[in-house]
């Protein structure tokens, strides 16, 4: 009988579903099957019959396949590697599993299943989607030149702003925001519904995003992102601040010949006005709103996403947005398609990550918001798409003054948010040494003290050699001090340190 180990808690046996904390196990003592391998009548998870291949990212490859049993269409996303065990990887790939299937509305990408096969193969099971992303859209709009009108960029940041609101009551903030992670699903007469993918770098809350560093594409990253300063759900609606710009005007709000650069110029230098560059007509309150977003303090932003959501749903009347027919032929799915640079940022104490991704890669970097940070860059060899045309204005209003500030409406969800409280939360156990995770991200060893936002929930788990693991979910209304006594196994049960081998 095959021996399997839940990713998470480290506990062992052959079930694939752990009978701690509901986790989906990993196999023991054998390779992971690498997903570049897997070929078209290939069964996934004892389950998914693949049935082509369409797409791969910097961590998966994706097919499309078919349920045995039912007959569904879906897409799978089998993990690509060496064979070899790469724990942050496998813990990245089960938590965007675990985050993403949490997520239940229309306009954000469904997860159907997860989990590792016999063969070794480790997969997630998503809605298989037809369509184009919104780069694309907007690519095939250039080369008619064109680019989306007003009401139709609303119709997607309204799209967009419904799937955050959900995210971020979630405590999730997706912090990768792009036209790349937008998807246009082609429906019956040339309409489309809107739907936000790859939650793969999402990261809850709970725990201070100061301490991984931030992660995103330099073209959308907000400034306290690209500053290395703690983000919230405000950082999200930069970035689609700066995709609705995109949208009218062909290009983001800042260029630049290196990432470094592009960085800086979100952390200080003002935005051109976007009805200066606009390709189409765009009205005094929507260049207000887009540069409203794009404000330097996220409290200046005077939305959160719910906020956000329902003053957009004033301004639309009917649907508008429509995909270019060719577009509905073309089958795509989810998987980040690497279509722009994706930057990494840790602190050098931390360690440098593993970037699975083609291209190159560029070290040492420091400047004076980045010092003491170390930048990975993976791009793609095409590099940043062109510019279109600016309308036959002058440059120099390009850097006018922005317009005043959009005003929300007058309801209680529209007010700025407030700076969220910390609660602290003390953690410790009998014996002492515990390791701390909370959803499956490694805080340290016991006694340890955490400051977290206030009404913050999770899964606080404690684990120790030769002890089982200690498990809680938790709310944070108050200040909480827990004490866990573990319990020891004999050593013949002991769990094993988490591994795969050769």
């Amino acid at each position: 009988m095959l021996r399997r180990q839940c990713p998470i808690c480290g506990a062992e046996g052959s079930e694939p579903v752990c009978p701690v904390d509901g986790m989906a196990t990993l196999l023991l003592g054998m390779r992971l099957a690498d997903g570049r391998g897997v070929q078209r009548g290939t069964i996934v998870g004892g389950r998914y019959r693949v049935a082509q291949r369409v797409g791969q990212g910097a961590y998966g490859v994706v097919f499309a396949a078919t349920h045995l049993s039912t007959g569904q269409e879906v897409a799978v996303k089998v993990l690509t590697g060496d064979g070899t065990a790469d724990e942050t990887a496998l813990r990245r790939f089960f938590l965007e599993a675990k985050t993403t299937a949490s997520l239940r509305h229309p306009n954000t990408v469904r997860v159907f299943d997860f989990g590792q096969d016999d063969a070794g193969h480790v997969f997630l099971a998503m809605e298989l989607l037809r369509g184009k992303t919104l780069r694309a859209e907007l690519a095939d709009r250039r080369r008619g030149g064109a680019v989306f009108s007003e009401a139709e960029a609303l119709e997607v940041g309204l799209s967009v702003a419904r799937s955050l609101a959900e995210a971020h009551g979630h405590g999730l903030v997706h912090r990768d925001l792009k036209p790349d992670n937008i998807f246009l699903t082609a429906l019956a007469g040339g309409e489309c519904l809107v739907k936000v993918c790859d939650f793969g770098i999402a990261k809850t809350a709970l725990v201070s995003m100061a301490t991984d560093g931030p992660v995103g594409t330099p073209a959308y990253m907000s400034p306290e992102q690209a500053d290395g300063h703690n983000q919230d759900g405000r950082s999200d609606l930069y970035a689609l601040g700066a995709i609705l710009f995109e949208l009218v005007t062909g290009r983001p709000p800042f260029l630049a010949d290196s990432p470094v650069q592009l960085l800086m110029m979100h952390v200080k230098e003002v935005p051109p006005r976007v009805e200066a560059l606009a390709a189409t007509s765009v009205s005094p309150d929507f260049a207000s709103l887009v540069h409203q977003l794009l404000a330097k303090d996220p409290a200046a932003r005077g939305f959160d996403a719910a906020a956000l959501r329902d003053h957009l749903t004033t301004k639309l009347t009917a649907p508008t947005l429509r995909l270019v027919p060719a577009a509905a032929e073309n089958v795509t799915t989810l998987a980040p398609q690497d279509l722009g640079p994706t930057v990494l940022l840790r602190s050098q104490r931390s360690g440098a990550p593993t970037l699975r991704a083609g291209g190159r890669a560029f070290m040492g970097l420091s400047g004076a918001a980045l010092l003491g940070l170390t930048l990975w860059w993976a791009v793609r060899a095409e590099g940043p798409p062109a510019a279109v045309s600016p309308p036959t204005r002058q440059s120099v209003e390009a850097l006018a003054p922005a317009p005043p500030p959009l005003t929300p409406p007058e309801v209680p969800s529209s007010a700025p948010p407030a700076p969220i409280p910390e609660i602290t939360l003390d953690v410790d156990s009998v014996p002492a040494g515990a390791a701390v995770f909370l959803d499956g991200e490694e805080l340290g060893k016991t006694p340890l003290e955490l400051k977290v936002p206030a009404g913050a929930q999770g899964h606080l788990q404690l684990k120790k050699d030769g002890f089982l693991p200690w498990t809680q979910t938790i709310r944070l209304d108050v200040p909480l001090s827990l004490r866990a006594p573990l319990k020891a196994l004999p050593p013949a049960e002991a769990p094993r340190p988490f591994r795969t081998t050769r």
